[in-house]
């Protein structure tokens, strides 16, 4: 796969765009989040995920965009991927509450929330019970293992195959615990293996679905757990891990915006397009972000790296 991720691009826009796509070598296009948003706004990159729901639809497309665009998208041979989220809802006024555009069905089932815990130091976000129990931040964290939210994701998954989508990517993947995961505590809550994995995946395994899972800084082992349910979207090397597993990127999102949040100059879109030509002759899969008013995806730089493999 050579996937050009469309994070904040209207659905309309990327349809008018699938022939340079194409042009250039993609053969995948990962748009955002189309799930309902806390803020009808456009100007925050970052409201993309905080969805209030399991629905389709905000101000960055409709259903009939999406079912329209994954048409076009046939015609060109380019297989859409739709970024989901998963672990949790838009912030509310007070941390870890849920926002009041959030689906009355999920605010109403306590059992479907995360203690109000949040990951708050480093520390934390080593501890593997912390990061797949606790909310990161302020976010209202959602119960993986919860069976009525487990059932609510399938059927949301097999909604946006039903408009055409060839796959999803999975956000905050490593805080969603695994069958493996035991905990030596027990008088934790859920210190138990988590099935939440198996049970969407038997739930959508019929469509044969692209299933990749963004799973940042962790070790090479529990890279290889996640392996078993889709590719892994990392931003390291493993030695250990099958490469044809591994969604590599040279630059992602979150990446970009820390750096221009903290007023460092990012790196150029010409040493970007230079890394990720390096990544293309490694992997079979990668993506590239397209940078907010750049048009380096466009570059000849991007289709002879595409063509060269």
């Amino acid at each position: 796969m050579r996937i050009l991720q469309c994070l904040n691009w209207d659905i309309k826009d990327i349809e008018k765009q699938l022939d340079e796509i194409a042009e250039q070598g993609f053969d995948t296009i990962q748009i955002g989040p189309v799930q309902p948003l806390k803020e009808d706004t456009k100007d925050n990159w970052w409201l993309q995920y905080q969805p209030c729901g399991f629905s389709i639809g905000n101000q960055y497309g409709t259903k009939e965009d999406l079912r329209n665009l994954c048409q076009r998208a046939m015609i060109y041979n380019i297989k859409v991927v739709v970024d989901v989220v998963f672990t949790h809802m838009a912030e509310g006024k007070k941390a870890m509450e849920p926002h009041e555009r959030v689906d009355k069905s999920l605010v109403n089932n306590k059992y479907i929330w995360r203690e109000k815990k949040s990951l708050l130091s480093p520390a934390d976000y080593d501890d593997r019970y912390r990061v797949t129990h606790h909310c990161a931040g302020n976010l209202p964290g959602l119960n993986m293992y919860n069976w009525d939210l487990q059932d609510k994701v399938g059927d949301f998954l097999n909604e946006l195959m039903e408009c055409g989508v060839s796959g999803f990517r999975v956000d905050s993947g490593k805080s969603i615990p695994l069958p493996t995961d035991e905990f030596d505590d027990k008088s934790l809550p859920d210190s138990r293996g988590c099935d939440f994995f198996p049970r969407i995946w038997d739930k959508i395994k019929d469509k044969e679905p692209i299933l990749y899972i963004e799973v940042l800084n962790v070790s090479s082992n529990l890279l290889k757990d996640y392996s078993k349910y889709g590719f892994v979207l990392t931003e390291m090397a493993y030695d250990d891990v099958d490469q044809d597993k591994i969604v590599a990127f040279a630059e992602s999102h979150d990446q970009y915006f820390n750096w221009r949040h903290n007023v460092i100059s990012p790196i150029s879109d010409g040493e970007i397009t230079r890394n990720y030509a390096v990544k293309v002759k490694f992997y079979d899969n990668t993506l590239y972000y397209a940078r907010p008013f750049s048009n380096e995806w466009k570059s000849q730089e991007i289709k002879k790296c595409h063509n060269r493999k």
